[in-house]
């Protein structure tokens, strides 16, 4: 039987340079998402988004601007939420909200090209993932909220 060697070195220097470039991907998308929606928190802008959201948004126990973190982590993906999401207040109980919405419905259009290649349904998977992020926001909301 012959063992493959291990150069322990050179698999350090891939992994390195494999997470320095994953670490500049997110850096990325996330800081300018950061800065713009704090940005947009000094101007009319985001308040008018975040009231005219309001009121959906409560079904879930969220604020009116999580509206935003849900938009980009279904259009975009999750790192722009979550740069979203560090932007604005949000309680412990909120975040595992959002989380759990967006763990199962996030960066639909690169997932629904995906689903339409494989020659399924992308309507019915849409769908099925959207309507079950909002059916478990609004249980979640019901557990951990009341």
């Amino acid at each position: 039987m012959v063992m493959a060697s291990f150069n322990f070195t050179n698999t350090a220097k891939i992994g390195l340079n494999k997470g320095v470039a994953t670490f500049v991907a997110l850096t990325k998308i996330m800081i300018p998402v950061f800065a713009i929606v704090t940005f947009l928190k000094f101007t009319p802008v985001l308040p008018a988004v975040a009231d005219f959201f309001k009121p959906f948004m409560k079904i879930f126990g969220l604020p009116g601007d999580a509206a935003l973190a849900l938009v980009m982590g279904n259009t975009v993906n999750l790192y722009a939420a979550l740069a979203v999401m560090g932007s604005i207040k949000l309680s412990g109980a909120q975040a595992t909200i959002m989380a759990v919405m967006l763990g199962i419905s996030h960066s639909l259009p690169m997932e629904i090209t995906i689903v339409q290649q494989m020659k399924s349904k992308f309507i019915t998977v849409f769908l099925l993932r959207v309507l079950t992020s909002l059916v478990l926001g609004i249980i979640m909301k019901e557990v951990l909220i009341g």
